[in-house]
């Protein structure tokens, strides 16, 4: 059903990428293709990240993000609504981003990333 290319955004390979406006991904310290681990800012006490993403210079308006799902459904709290719609708030979730613990290297294989703690 989803494809490992999306050619309009120029993405191959893959659907484990986190789009980042390339000013931003500077001023946070990332370069494009960095990997990256992203974690929910919930205030339900349930940590919530995944893993291994690669960074991904995009268009995007400053001070946003985005990912394909369901590779980003683990960040979504069931609790966060919208407030206009009422239904599950998966444009709404706020975010923080760290170096990646792991690199994706394949469909399933993992490995350490270079400078892991």
């Amino acid at each position: 059903m989803y494809g490992l290319d999306d050619r309009y955004r120029g993405v191959f390979g893959g659907r484990h990428v986190i789009f980042v406006n390339a000013a931003d991904l500077a001023h946070l310290g990332f370069k494009d293709g960095d990997g990256i681990d992203i974690h929910t800012c919930a205030d339900d006490g349930i940590e919530r990240s995944v893993h291994g993403f690669r960074a991904v210079a995009y268009d995007i308006p400053p001070g946003c993000v985005a990912a394909y799902f369901p590779e980003a459904q683990p960040l979504v709290p069931a609790g966060l609504r919208s407030r206009h719609t009422r239904t599950p708030a998966y444009k709404e979730i706020p975010v923080i981003l760290s170096h990646a613990r792991i690199t994706k290297t394949g469909d399933d294989v993992y490995e350490p990333s270079a400078g892991s703690d």
